[in-house]
């Protein structure tokens, strides 16, 4: 299934989004990794931690639930025939037609970017007021945009290629469209020129929780230098 929420519209929200949250008092971290790389292993260890998370994609998944204003507006843009017979948007239809058609793609950021960025605001402000050190977008793509200069760091996980193939096998997915997914994820270091972080899943679930730990913590020593 193609998601909707990678690549271009990732970047268009987060364009606006980091432009309007430069907030000094908490560093925004972007927390990326290719597919099978245990990118959300890592977003769960820092949020036992204490970080806040936003999960770009999850995002994306809530403003079109049903029911909502997202959704109605995608049934009155594309008609009835892009839901499922429970009424939920079928995504896989709905990205048929927008990846067809560039003014259909058009329509549908039109309805999905602000929506995202209302529910990203609101959660930026509840993590300042909660006092959190670090928030980090979880994104699966990085992309190339103006947006990049506003964030503190990059933190991208890596896992060896043969691992990250095994993982994808346990998820169902056949060889051949394993490999065409993990092809199509470029590296974060062609595109981040400064401020990024590599940390490399190749051994252990303890061995990655060191080495997370050891990151957050760095975070705190830097506030009290």
């Amino acid at each position: 299934m193609i998601n909707l929420c990678d690549g271009n519209l990732q970047k268009r929200v987060l364009t606006g989004l980091l432009a309007w949250f430069r907030l000094d008092s908490m560093e925004i971290i972007v927390l990326t990794g290719g597919i099978g790389s245990g990118k959300s292993v890592v977003a769960g260890m820092l949020k036992e931690l204490g970080a806040g998370i936003i999960d770009s994609d999850r995002v994306g998944h809530e403003v079109l639930e049903k029911g909502t204003p997202g959704w109605r507006e995608v049934i009155d843009t594309f008609g009835r025939e892009v839901l499922t017979a429970e009424e939920h948007i079928d995504r896989k239809k709905l990205a048929q037609i927008v990846f067809q058609d560039p003014e259909s793609l058009r329509k549908l950021d039109k309805i999905i970017h602000p929506r995202i960025d209302q529910r990203v605001e609101a959660r930026l402000q509840q993590y300042q007021k909660e006092g959190k050190k670090a928030v980090f977008i979880e994104m699966a793509i990085l992309a190339e945009a103006p947006w990049m200069e506003r964030v503190d760091r990059v933190w991208a996980v890596k896992t060896p290629r043969e691992v990250a193939l095994n993982r994808l096998r346990e998820r169902g997915l056949s060889e051949p469209e394993a490999l065409a997914r993990i092809a199509n994820q470029p590296s974060p270091e062609s595109r981040i020129k400064k401020g990024l972080v590599i940390i490399n899943n190749n051994g252990s679930l303890r061995d990655l929780r060191v080495k997370v730990e050891k990151l957050w913590d760095e975070i705190h020593n830097e506030d009290r230098k």
